[in-house]
């Protein structure tokens, strides 16, 4: 399965399914808040820590965080060719 290069990579380990990608149909940009705690502010872990949650049945293969404190905004949380739940849900 591919990485981007221009992207960091971060795999999560749940919430998607090895090698079952079908034929890209689309783009599906959302919002996501990466809030895990109520006392700390939303983050890039907070979004990879939920798409790591069995329970949320959530995850995406790219975010691109406003943090920009690794100097690399774009974050690849699974690989080409496996398919991930946003697909499947929505």
């Amino acid at each position: 399965m591919a990485w981007c290069p221009y992207a960091t990579q971060k795999a999560i380990t749940e919430n998607f399914e090895q090698g079952k990608m079908g034929a890209i149909q689309g783009l599906v940009i959302h919002i996501t808040d990466g809030a895990g705690h109520p006392k700390r502010p939303p983050s890039l872990a907070g979004v990879w820590g939920w798409f790591n949650n069995p329970t949320a049945k959530a995850s995406a293969h790219f975010c691109i965080s406003k943090e920009g404190k690794s100097g690399n905004s774009l974050t690849q949380m699974t690989a080409h060719g496996h398919k991930e739940l946003e697909t499947q849900i929505g």
